[in-house]
């Protein structure tokens, strides 16, 4: 069962203003003011490469990972033709956007081979998210194409349990009066990639006067307790989606364990 929480005017502005300060995993990424291009400069942090300046680039939103370099493998054999290639040869559409296509080599499964790890950005919630294994023989397969539209991938602090690197993919969803960021926690393995848990960051709602809400959520793990800690708040908001209405809001909280596949009750 989980515990469901009314919140007055106070302690509901309260919570918002504790949640955004928490250090967490991940910085959830809610004000349109922030400028993930400039931020990820001035860390210092490399992102996806060889795609046009004008695009956006793929963002590390954790101020944690400043001054701390990036985990990036450059492998100058691996060029953007050679991932366009290898796209065509292998991916499930004819054709995707080039122009927003971004690519970078690491070693996501520890086997001492890089993977080429991309993404394409289509437009505010549409993208593609791949996965290349290298082959015994050198040649590279696709093996996961996800349909996610890519805000970050953080491939620099992990979750470590027992042998296991998990990582964290943010997707941005959404439609007309909607725009979600939601959490993937994945880890790759013998050439699978395996999704252990998915969760929300940020939901906004803005397309009816009466049922315009904001939920904000965030995640801990704990690797003494080993367990993943995960929380949400819904607030309501103005008829224009602006602004959080003082009153009651919604919490939830979950206690997950890692079951050896998935973060579970």
């Amino acid at each position: 069962m989980i515990p469901t929480f009314k919140l007055n005017k106070y302690t509901s502005t309260l919570l918002l203003t504790m949640f955004l300060s928490l250090p967490l995993f991940v910085a959830v990424p809610i004000a349109a003011s922030v400028d993930p291009v400039a931020q990820a400069e001035a860390a210092g942090i490399e992102d996806f490469q060889n795609a046009p300046e004008t695009s956006q680039r793929l963002s590390y939103l954790d101020d944690s990972l400043e001054n701390k370099g990036s985990s990036e493998i450059k492998n100058p054999d691996i060029t953007r033709d050679v991932v366009i290639g290898l796209l065509k040869a292998q991916g499930a559409q004819k054709e995707y956007f080039w122009d927003g296509l971004y690519f970078k080599t690491f070693d996501i499964d520890g086997d001492g081979d890089e993977e080429i790890i991309a993404k394409i950005d289509g437009a505010v919630h549409l993208g593609e998210f791949f996965i290349f294994d290298r082959q015994m023989d050198g040649q590279y397969r696709l093996v996961a194409e996800e349909p996610w539209k890519v805000e970050s991938f953080n491939d620099l602090t992990p979750i470590e349990v027992g042998r296991k690197k998990i990582y964290e993919v943010v997707q941005r969803d959404g439609g007309t009066g909607l725009d979600v960021f939601t959490a993937h926690l994945v880890y790759f393995e013998k050439g699978v990639l395996h999704k252990v848990w998915q969760g929300t960051l940020m939901e906004r709602v803005a397309m009816w006067p009466h049922e315009n809400r904001l939920t904000v959520g965030g995640y801990r793990y704990d690797s003494l307790s080993q367990n993943l800690y995960v929380w949400k708040t819904s607030l309501p908001m103005d008829q224009n989606g602006e602004d959080i209405i003082e009153g009651s809001g919604q919490s939830t909280f979950e206690m997950l364990h890692f079951n050896g596949s998935i973060f579970t009750k």
